[in-house]
Parts: structure tokens; C-alpha cells; sequence
């Protein structure tokens, strides 16, 4: 009788010791994939530090006297009444505002330029959820941030062109990219790209005026 009640004293022993570390081995892959996302967030954000406007222009501070395009008004202004966009990080020398979204998406927005004057906001997305090859998934994204930002972007004549299928596709490196064929915004070099890179999918609405 003693032997029969010590084997169910170590066997629940047993059972217990196995389920704290079963319990320990999960909290530790939670520990691990948070601080794999929070590298991921920061690589993100240091890498907004370095940013080039659609032309390949460094949209960093030059000396003003030089420049066609007067860098003392662009600043955070644009942003500062838009409640989706307030969480966002302002990197004064290239101009760009690096905002964490609620879908944890990254969203860059610059705005400036010395020799030439552009606008680009640029999505990274980590989540494999919506399928971007959709192209409607991409134009959600656009036509979302146009509409925020309709004081930068063209977004009534974005939003024909893209209902009435007037765009006309083109490849890119690691992507594709959208050209319109409305006057204005072929003017101002508008166009929407869509590429994949370090297992993000990237989306960016950009225009540039000379």
C-alpha cells in the first residue's frame, strides 16, 4: 500500500514539474517574438533616418541659399491636426515622420526637398494576412493615406483614375510599379509601387515637382 501511494506521490510530482516547464517554454517564445518585433520596429525607425524622395534626391538639409524649394517651411505642420497619423516620430534632416500604426504596420511620410519638392508615403508591412498581389488590397492602402493627407496628394484624381482603370502598370526592381494618365498627376510624377523585401510587403504613394 505504501509503495502503491509513493508512485502516485512522484507521479504527480512528475506531471507537475513537466507542466511548469511546458508553461516556461511558452513564456519564453512570447518573450523571444516580442523582442524580435520590437528590433524589427526599431530597425524601421532607424532606417527612416536615412531617407530619399522618389527622384533618389537625399531630401537632408542643404545649405538654403542653394536650394530652389525654401526648407524652413517644410516641417511637421502638414501632420499636426490629422488624429490618425499623431503617434508619429519627426526626423527633422530628411523629413520624414515614422508612425507604428494600430496593425502594427510602419508608415513613413516625407515631405521636402531642396532641388526638387516631393511627397511619399511608404507602408511596410510585416503581417502575411491580406494578400498585397492583390492590387484593390494596394489601392486601399493608397487611397486611405491620399484621403488623409489631400492637402499633399491628389487624391479626388487618384481615385478616378483608379476606379475607371485608366492606370497602366510597369515593372520595377522586386516590384511593380502604376503610372497615371490624368494631366496633373502625370506632371508632378505621381506614381504607386509595389515591391517585397526582407519578407515586407512595401506600398508607396510618391509625387515630385521640379
Amino acid at each position: 500500500m505504501r509503495n502503491y501511494i509513493k508512485k502516485r506521490f512522484y507521479m504527480k510530482n512528475i506531471v507537475f514539474i513537466v507542466f511548469i516547464i511546458f508553461i516556461m517554454t511558452i513564456s519564453c517564445n512570447r518573450i523571444s517574438e516580442n523582442r524580435q518585433r520590437h528590433s524589427e520596429i526599431e530597425s524601421l525607425m532607424t532606417d527612416s533616418s536615412n531617407q530619399f524622395d522618389n527622384t533618389g534626391i537625399n531630401v537632408q538639409v542643404e545649405d538654403s541659399d542653394d536650394c530652389i524649394f525654401d526648407q524652413l517651411t517644410q516641417t511637421d505642420e502638414f501632420l499636426k491636426d490629422i488624429k490618425e497619423l499623431q503617434n508619429y516620430k519627426w526626423n527633422y534632416d530628411s523629413r520624414t515622420a515614422t508612425i507604428i500604426l494600430d496593425n502594427s504596420d510602419t508608415l513613413l511620410i516625407t515631405r521636402g526637398g531642396c532641388y526638387h519638392f516631393g511627397v511619399t508615403a511608404e507602408f511596410r508591412i510585416s503581417n502575411k494576412e491580406t494578400d498585397f498581389t492583390d492590387w484593390n488590397n494596394v489601392y486601399n492602402k493608397v487611397l486611405w493615406i491620399a484621403k488623409l493627407l489631400d492637402k499633399e496628394f491628389a487624391y479626388t484624381q487618384i481615385k478616378n483614375e483608379i476606379d475607371s482603370h485608366k492606370v497602366k502598370f510597369g515593372e520595377i526592381e522586386n516590384g511593380e510599379v502604376v503610372y497615371f494618365s490624368n494631366d496633373i498627376l502625370q506632371q508632378n510624377h505621381y506614381e504607386i509601387t509595389r515591391q517585397q523585401s526582407n519578407n515586407l510587403n512595401i506600398i508607396t504613394l510618391s509625387y515630385y515637382i521640379d
